[in-house]
């Protein structure tokens, strides 16, 4: 049986996730660009510490995206 308190957090990633998927790479490229010297330090904490920055950044966007009337109904 499906646990239905989680539900429509797993909805609202699910809508999120082509929205993360489009802008992502942006947020790679500018941490990329910003802190390049910090993928020769510890790769074992840098790369998740991206990871979830990247995908806190991603999710705002969704978030400012799905106020704007037009883009919500045509794009996300």
């Amino acid at each position: 049986e499906r646990d239905s308190a989680s539900m429509p957090k797993v909805l609202w990633l699910s809508r999120a996730s082509f929205c993360v998927y489009l802008v992502h790479h942006f947020f790679v490229m500018l941490l990329r660009t910003y802190l390049y010297r910090a993928y020769t330090w510890f790769c074992l904490l840098v790369i998740p510490a991206q990871a979830a920055v990247v995908l806190g950044a991603s999710l705002l966007v969704y978030v400012i995206l799905k106020k704007i009337p037009w883009v919500k109904d045509h794009l996300i």
